[in-house]
């Protein structure tokens, strides 16, 4: 993923900070997110930064 992102088509991808969310990191973290209740607070703390 991080060698299609340094693609020169996604240049401008770094300046828009797009996180993802690796399924593993979503199973690992459920219950925990699920305790946070509604909004993006607990996934966007588990999720990662784009390179």
């Amino acid at each position: 993923m991080r060698a299609q992102v340094a693609r020169p088509a996604f240049a401008s991808v770094a300046s828009l900070d797009i996180r993802f969310l690796p399924y593993s990191e979503l199973e690992r973290h459920r219950d925990t997110i699920i305790r946070f209740g509604e909004g993006l607070r607990a996934i966007r703390s588990v999720s990662k930064s784009l390179p």
